[in-house]
């Protein structure tokens, strides 16, 4: 279903049947929600502002009791905007709603610390940050 690049990854562990994601996604993460989407999952894909960043009211109504993951791109790899990925995360702590962040992008150019972000699951591309690669998260499933 997924390319070796992209960053979803599929079992039987979710507890629902939908995803909230941006629509300015980078297509390694966009192309992986379009295919649960065919395969029966809710997919929303929440717009941008003029700003190009993403409206945290608009995620938060979003987000339903079904909701299995939230992905939001930290740094966009074409106009530079950084998503508040601390509110974010902050979001879906407080809905219990697990919590990926696409920081490829963000490598090596903004100061990353993870570990304040309990509901957070990253992925890294290492040429990015000058390593041969590294990875942090959890198998995600949309049943």
């Amino acid at each position: 279903m997924t390319a070796d690049d992209e960053i979803i990854y599929l079992d039987n562990n979710a507890h629902g049947k939908h995803v909230v994601t941006s629509a300015v996604e980078h297509s390694a993460v966009l192309r992986p929600y379009q295919d649960l989407e065919k395969h029966g999952c809710a997919v929303m894909f929440l717009g941008v502002d003029r700003h190009g960043n993403v409206d945290l009211a608009e995620l938060e109504a979003a987000i339903r009791p079904e909701t299995a993951l939230v992905s939001m791109m930290w740094a966009n790899n074409e106009t530079g905007v950084l998503f508040p990925v601390e509110k974010i995360a902050e979001i879906c702590r407080q809905k219990g709603v697990l919590f990926h962040t696409d920081a490829v992008q963000a490598v090596g150019k903004i100061p990353i610390r993870p570990i304040f972000f309990p509901f957070l699951r990253t992925n890294f591309m290492g040429q990015k940050a000058w390593a041969r690669f590294m990875s942090t998260g959890e198998r995600v499933s949309v049943r």
